[in-house]
């Protein structure tokens, strides 16, 4: 059986257990999936269930795309949950964190690291691999396409599409008119965090009407 260590209940510098990493107010809007992102789902999942090498998983994509979002929601449930620790950037990941993990012999975990850059990723991934698979890191930072064809364990997510970033918006933002709705999906090119604040702002200024919306030169225009 999987098991916690017992300091997992005990803080652990800015790093968050996954049920508190739920509750940051960027992620309470329902999750919009799409056909890419549910088998990155499905390839999180097993990567978190194995035992062998190689142990990190990295998801790559461009600022914005919901990289941190696919993570929280591949790790949702029961058996994965209990297991996991994020941490919002390497600097918040304790230092004797690997080395406790390798000390207990029967705890599993799996570590999400945000904001993490290439040359970071390589050194955390060699502290994942004295923990002799029993540690499943996962690190989030920016990347291309191009190299999630180098390596089974490389994916990249990409820009949400028009139909899956409409329901998102439907879904979160009740007050909206369709017009104001198709103005977000459209400017916001598929970035759910800009469509997100674009949504926030305009709900807060229900005195703009479309046609201010589509005169707008840029989106800051609208969101000072």
């Amino acid at each position: 059986s999987l098991l916690l260590l017992p300091y997992f209940n005990k803080p652990l510098g800015k790093c968050l257990r996954q049920e508190q990493w739920e509750r940051i107010p960027q992620h309470q809007s329902p999750f919009v999936s799409d056909t890419q992102r549910d088998q990155h789902l499905k390839d999180l999942a097993l990567f978190a269930s194995r035992r062998d090498a190689p142990v990190r998983m990295r998801l790559l994509g461009r600022l914005g795309a919901g990289k941190t979002r696919l993570a929280l929601e591949a790790f949702r449930l029961k058996g994965m949950r209990e297991r996991t620790i994020y941490a919002p950037d390497p600097e918040s990941v304790p230092p004797e964190l690997f080395a406790r993990l390798k000390s207990d012999p029967v705890s599993s975990s799996i570590i999400v690291v945000d904001d993490c850059a290439g040359e970071t990723d390589s050194k955390l991934n060699l502290q994942a691999e004295i923990c002799e698979g029993r540690v499943r890191l996962v690190t989030i930072g920016p990347g291309e396409p191009f190299l999630s064809a180098l390596s089974p364990n490389h994916l990249f997510i990409d820009l949400l599409d028009d139909q899956s970033m409409n329901k998102l918006l439907q879904d979160r933002f009740k007050t909206l008119s369709l017009d104001q709705l198709s103005w977000i999906v459209r400017v916001s090119g598929g970035f759910p965090k800009l469509a997100v604040a674009c949504g926030e702002a305009l709900a807060l200024r229900p005195d703009i009407d479309i046609t201010r919306l589509t005169q707008a030169a840029e989106i800051h225009d609208i969101l000072e």
